[in-house]
């Protein structure tokens, strides 16, 4: 029987005195309880088997979907950061966080999130985490800047939830560069102003003409 990785065989046997009973006692009623036995112990077994094969595959399958998450969070052109909910260490980077701030992993794990946002106070921080730590709020959402390895920095948006990881309270970040769609409104923040400015002056050129 193959069970928990490996084969089993099971192998009965009598000892001298079950044989010298069974000699001298009813054979048909011994056969029958050794039959039962039998039958018995090898249900147990496969059921054993069964359950083992069960196991097997559930864990392959949980195993095949942490990977499939793992490459969907690694893969995502959003910035993934975990860090420590104690103290705030980054443990955790994806490629588009890694990409995008320039930093290799190791790098980017000896830095906390208050080094990627400029002129951030750490105490300021952990007070706009608190609500996370107490569970008052599922998850806090603000707009801010990020510097890059090379001193450039961009717009993002970031949501941080509070979550566990190799057993261990942990901050969840997802941030989204939005320089583009900061461009896009201070674009049209302009040709508001622009359009505004040539309503304010159009008085004063028809009184000249």
């Amino acid at each position: 029987i193959y069970m928990y990785g490996r084969n089993w065989q099971v192998d009965i046997r009598t000892n001298n005195a079950f044989n010298n009973v069974a000699n001298h006692h009813q054979s048909w009623l011994v056969l029958v309880f050794g039959i039962i036995i039998e039958g018995l112990l090898l249900w147990v077994f496969i059921t054993l088997a069964k359950t083992s094969r069960r196991a097997i595959e559930h864990a392959e399958r949980t195993r095949r979907t942490a990977n499939d998450l793992s490459a969907i969070l690694e893969n995502s052109l959003n910035e993934i950061y975990i860090f420590s909910a104690e103290s705030l260490q980054l443990v955790y980077a994806n490629k588009g966080a890694l990409n995008n701030t320039g930093y290799d992993l190791a790098e980017i794990q000896q830095l906390k999130p208050t080094d990627l946002i400029p002129n951030f106070i750490e105490k300021h921080f952990r007070d706009m985490l608190r609500p996370l730590l107490k569970w008052e709020q599922d998850k806090i959402v603000f707009r801010t800047t990020h510097i890059r390895k090379d001193q450039t920095s961009y717009d993002v948006e970031v949501h941080i939830q509070l979550s566990i990881y190799n057993d261990e309270s942990v901050y969840v970040a997802v941030v989204m560069d939005i320089s583009e769609q900061t461009k896009v409104v201070q674009k049209i923040r302009q040709n508001e102003e622009n359009l505004q400015l040539i309503f304010d002056n159009v008085p004063a050129m028809i009184w000249y003409k």
